[in-house]
């Protein structure tokens, strides 16, 4: 007899499997949108034929300009997308890089207030309503430094 129970393998086998289930369905977006976030990240290695038609002569212009290339070499992308691919020449480009670059930043601010309102409203604050625990995350989340001296005086 095995020293595993079969019971417990099978439960563990079901959880690996749904686990690869949900893993599936979280990451779908990201496949489903792949050549978008290739065309931000590595928009000169792209292959024209992969690109949506929309943003081919714009790809196709971009591949070709040396000086971008050089530019895309040595700085961040963030950097390169602000500052060296203007709205006039590469509207899709720049549109579709201010979404890629937006969709993280969007993450990690829902995840950083999520995180701040496990805090504030611990198993000691049950009690908390509403309107409180937006006051509270509002403050936990601001980037604002209050001017303690100042408040204190007033």
């Amino acid at each position: 007899m095995s020293k595993y129970n079969v019971t417990s393998t099978e439960k563990y086998a079901e959880a690996i499997s749904d686990l690869k289930y949900q893993f599936k369905l979280r990451f779908s977006d990201f496949k489903a949108n792949e050549t978008y976030f290739n065309l931000f990240s590595i928009p000169f290695s792209l292959p024209v034929e992969d690109v949506p038609e929309n943003m081919q002569i714009e790809i196709i212009d971009l591949q070709n300009n040396k000086l971008l290339k050089e530019k895309y070499n040595y700085v961040e992308l963030s950097i390169f997308y602000s500052k060296y691919i203007n709205t006039e020449t590469y509207p899709n480009l720049r549109n579709n890089a201010l979404r890629m670059m937006s969709l993280f930043g969007s993450i990690y601010t829902c995840e950083h207030i999520f995180s701040r309102m496990k805090i504030v409203k611990s198993k000691n604050r049950v009690r908390l309503t509403d309107s409180h625990l937006e006051s509270s995350l509002r403050i936990a989340s601001s980037q604002i430094q209050p001017n303690i001296n100042k408040l204190v005086n007033s």
